[in-house]
């Protein structure tokens, strides 16, 4: 079960790797990316509760605690996405009283709020112990059980929970129909791959949604991936379409104004 849940994480890993290509390294594609490798430790801070057979218990909750990262960082992460879309893609963004939840700073206060519930939960106040308990097909793993500073971690969960609420409200302000629809879409894949995912804090979950989440986040951000970049490509073509038009109505009008070069660097009229 462990190295199936890990091959699992694979899979968004791949994903990222090609939006870096398609989207030639923009800081939307790279805020993708970085999306994705937190759902990577998301997903591995679950396997690594199945590996009880290959590492010892001491060694598991170590990286148990250091893989958590990816769900602690997975709110300041989803706002800074929107934040550049939004930006990019709404002219009246600046206008609306959104502009002051869905901004930079808000970004930097949900890092600086992750990083301390991150050390919080690296100490033994986020996870009290591991417990064993029965999975699925005789595999046990391990289930953790909260430390004094666990709510921390939970804060963290619902304001991913109130990001995605306020990314919702702020997408009715992009005019172009077709990014509001792909925005959307995005919204409520990652609504509904966060939710599976949350139900991994109970134990009668067996820790099996996680895997299901990490497949409708990497598939709803592949998605996104390549219909901004068909988007992109449309915009290019229709600038190449205004600047073949203008090049013909010229020539229509006053073909002198036109002048070629041929392989000799001759130029000529055309007339």
């Amino acid at each position: 079960m462990y190295i199936m849940m890990t091959l699992f994480a694979c899979f968004p890993l791949i994903i990222g790797i090609l939006g870096l290509f398609i989207l030639e390294r923009s800081r939307i594609s790279i805020s993708l990316f970085l999306f994705l490798i937190n759902i990577i430790l998301w997903q591995l801070s679950v396997a690594v509760l199945y590996a009880h057979k290959i590492f010892d218990i001491y060694t598991i909750e170590f990286l148990f605690r250091l893989f958590r990262w990816g769900s602690i960082f997975l709110a300041p992460n989803l706002m800074y996405i929107c934040y550049l879309l939004f930006t990019e893609l709404s002219p009246n963004f600046n206008k609306s009283w959104l502009r002051f939840i869905v901004s930079r700073y808000t970004v930097i206060l949900l890092s600086a709020w992750g990083l301390v519930v991150f050390l919080i939960g690296m100490s033994p106040y986020g996870v009290n112990k591991l417990v064993m308990m029965n999975g699925i097909d005789g595999s046990n793993f391990l289930f953790p059980i909260g430390g004094k500073g666990s709510g921390f971690y939970f804060s963290m969960l619902i304001i991913m929970f109130i990001c995605l609420f306020f990314c919702f409200l702020l997408s009715a302000k992009i005019e172009d129909k077709q990014m509001k629809s792909y925005t959307r879409q995005f919204l409520v894949a990652t609504t509904l791959g966060y939710t599976i995912g949350f139900l991994n804090v109970f134990p009668q979950s067996k820790l099996l949604g996680s895997s299901l989440a990490v497949i409708v986040f990497a598939t709803s951000i592949f998605i996104t991936i390549i219909r901004i970049h068909q988007k992109k490509i449309k915009s290019m073509n229709d600038e190449i379409k205004k600047h073949q038009e203008f090049l013909r109505t010229t020539i229509d009008m006053n073909p002198s104004l036109i002048y070629a070069i041929n392989e000799k660097k001759r130029i000529y009229t055309c007339k």
